[in-house]
């Protein structure tokens, strides 16, 4: 009887469905400006082409760390790489749109901080 209420408990998944919306509506009031950005459909995670601000994922990835103490993953490292050496994942990083809104909305300004001054 406890499993079965526990189950058919659907007030938690209605509440991170509305938390993980408004973390993306953040990210995108923050980055819908670049020329990377699309918005994802329904995500705890942003894929960010990185690209056409001048940087790989991953020179975007480590800047973002050394210079705006902000950890993202770098897509190459969620790729597999084909014969010629590139990943699909080469051109992109990957936000978590795990932490509180002031906290994603800061972590989102410093990223687009970085972007928007590009390959220098």
């Amino acid at each position: 009887a406890a499993g079965a209420a526990l189950w058919a408990d659907e007030a938690h998944v209605t509440d991170n469905r509305a938390r993980y919306a408004r973390l993306v509506e953040v990210a995108e009031a923050e980055l819908g400006c670049l020329p990377g950005y699309q918005r994802p459909e329904a995500a705890f995670f942003l894929w960010l082409n990185t690209a056409k601000s001048g940087l790989s994922g991953e020179e975007a990835a480590k800047r973002l760390w050394q210079e705006q103490a902000v950890k993202v993953m770098a897509g190459r490292y969620m790729s597999r790489a084909g014969a010629d050496g590139c990943s699909p994942g080469d051109d992109y990083i990957r936000i978590a749109l795990v932490f509180d809104e002031a906290v994603t909305r800061e972590a989102c300004r410093r990223i687009r901080q970085v972007l928007e001054s590009g390959g220098r």
